[in-house]
């Protein structure tokens, strides 16, 4: 059973790794065990990743690193996407969405839930 402790949070996605945190395009979040993401595209097809800062990586000037089992979209099967990934317990940080080269979002929402 998931909870949600906050709401939803409209983004516009990534679609190459940045190299710095921009906190005016991350989304925030805390106090939650997973993120959960809702999605829609209009082309494409490829792996979508779940993004997270780390501030101790690469010598403690952070670095965007991605979560492992992405969602694989394709535009032709169906428009609407959601993605679910466990995260450290309680731990804030700054989350986002990597869209591959040739996907187009058209709208995206993120928020932080609580699984249990």
């Amino acid at each position: 059973m998931a909870s949600y402790p906050a709401e939803r949070i409209a983004f516009t996605p990534y679609t190459s790794v940045p190299s710095i945190l921009d906190t005016s395009t991350a989304i925030s979040l805390a106090l939650m065990s997973a993120v959960e993401v809702f999605f829609s595209i209009s082309v494409g097809t490829g792996d979508v990743y779940l993004l997270k800062w780390v501030n101790e990586a690469n010598s403690a000037n952070g670095r965007w690193y991605r979560y492992r089992n992405p969602v694989t979209v394709d535009f032709a099967s169906h428009p609407d996407w959601h993605g679910t990934w466990v995260t450290d317990l309680n731990a804030p940080g700054y989350y986002q969405l990597l869209l591959p080269a040739g996907v187009t979002a058209t709208e995206a929402f993120m928020q932080g839930i609580r699984l249990g």
